[in-house]
């Protein structure tokens, strides 16, 4: 009895110790739980503000992109407005020179009308002009009523035989002949009549026709008609391949618009400094080897290399070809007397003058060699040649 009562005791007694554990583990459970539900909403938190600064992220760099546009846009508005009041300039000094032509022909128109009017009555009819060189004498006869005086200039006409046309000047009693005043505009006249017609070369792409191409269309075709609609017709046939593909996307524009854009996409295109003068270094430095004794060869690279140097005056860019490999890249085309030649001349420039060859001197040694070689005297000193002498002889 007894030791079922020791065992019922250690059951109770490990029953309580049970249950004591079992509370145990629920409250740490309960902790961990409770511990684990203020993480989930301590990063439910740090979430939502990582978003929420996302969002104003977000709402900045839209506020910047419309900032942005809104700048590009007043931008744009202000290059119309600029490329407008040009337009409004050249309209003004084109209307000034017409204005400005139109009274010299009307000067010219006058001034003939007069010598008819004279011619009319004969050599022997002669006047004398008052201060605004009009003419009044003893007996006048009223010019306007006459069917031969196309203006009616409202001048009267005497008869002095023996007497010059002339026009007193005041006190000074100075008399200047109207044949004189006239004679040399007409002179003027006769020269413009007599230059030759314009021509404007086709423009295929390539930047070194660019300005030369732009210069004959202003004098072939700006010059003789205002016309911008017969402008971009004719810019359409004088081009090919890449800037007519240009020209044609503004046709469907109006032709004053379409004329100035197909302009400025053919200077964007091929007419900007950097790609004139990278066309111009490449074709240097691309230049085909020059034989032996080749003048002619020798002569168009000469004349090349002198329109390049002309260039640098102009085009910044070019002056690339002042660096020392370029120099020896166009050097290397030169038959091989000619490279030792140059050797001893660019040495010479170095301890002579302090300084390194440029451009400049290549361009000056290529064009005295160039005038050397077709030399009939002692240019080809070949065998050949020195072999006929010696039969001459």
């Amino acid at each position: 009895m007894e030791q079922e009562a020791n065992l019922k005791a250690e059951a109770l007694e490990q029953e309580a110790k049970l249950k004591a554990a079992a509370l145990d583990w629920e409250a740490k459970i309960e902790a961990a739980a409770l511990e684990w539900e203020a993480k989930i909403e301590a990063a439910k938190a740090v979430a939502m503000e990582q978003e929420a600064k996302f969002e104003a992220a977000t709402l900045e760099w839209e506020a910047m992109l419309e900032a942005a546009k809104a700048a590009a846009l007043e931008q744009e508005a202000n290059l119309k407005a600029a490329a407008l009041e040009v337009t409004a300039l050249e309209q003004e000094a084109k209307l000034k020179a017409e204005e400005e032509e139109f009274d010299i022909q009307t000067a010219l128109a006058a001034a003939d009308t007069r010598l008819k009017v004279l011619h009319i009555h004969g050599e022997s009819d002669t006047s004398q002009m008052d201060d605004q060189g009009f003419v009044s004498h003893e007996r006048q006869t009223d010019v306007e009523n006459e069917p031969n005086n196309p203006g009616g200039a409202g001048f009267a006409i005497t008869e002095q035989p023996n007497r010059s046309v002339t026009h007193e000047a005041g006190n000074h009693g100075a008399s200047v002949s109207l044949c004189t005043i006239v004679q040399p505009q007409n002179n003027n006249a006769e020269l413009l009549s007599v230059l030759p017609p314009s021509s404007v070369p086709v423009f295929k792409g390539d930047p070194l026709d660019y300005r030369p191409f732009m210069m004959a269309l202003e004098y072939g075709v700006e010059r003789e008609t205002e016309s911008n609609k017969d402008r971009l017709y004719y810019m359409m046939q004088y081009t090919g391949g890449q800037p007519r593909e240009l020209i044609n996307s503004c046709l469907h524009m109006g032709p004053d618009r379409g004329y100035h854009e197909a302009k400025r996409l053919l200077k964007e295109h091929f007419g900007q400094a950097h790609t004139i003068s990278a066309a111009y270094i490449n074709k240097a430095l691309n230049w085909s080897s020059i034989k032996e004794e080749d003048g002619e060869a020798l002569f168009s690279l000469s004349l090349f290399l002198t329109t390049c140097l002309n260039e640098m005056a102009e085009l910044d860019y070019m002056k690339e070809l002042d660096f020392v490999t370029n120099i020896q890249t166009i050097i290397y085309k030169l038959p091989y007397k000619l490279r030792e030649k140059w050797r001893t001349f660019a040495v010479d420039i170095e301890r002579k003058r302090g300084r390194i060859a440029k451009f400049k001197d290549l361009v000056e040694f290529v064009h005295t060699q160039a005038k050397i070689m077709p030399d009939p005297e002692y240019g080809d000193l070949d065998f050949k040649g020195e072999s006929k002498h010696h039969q001459i002889m």
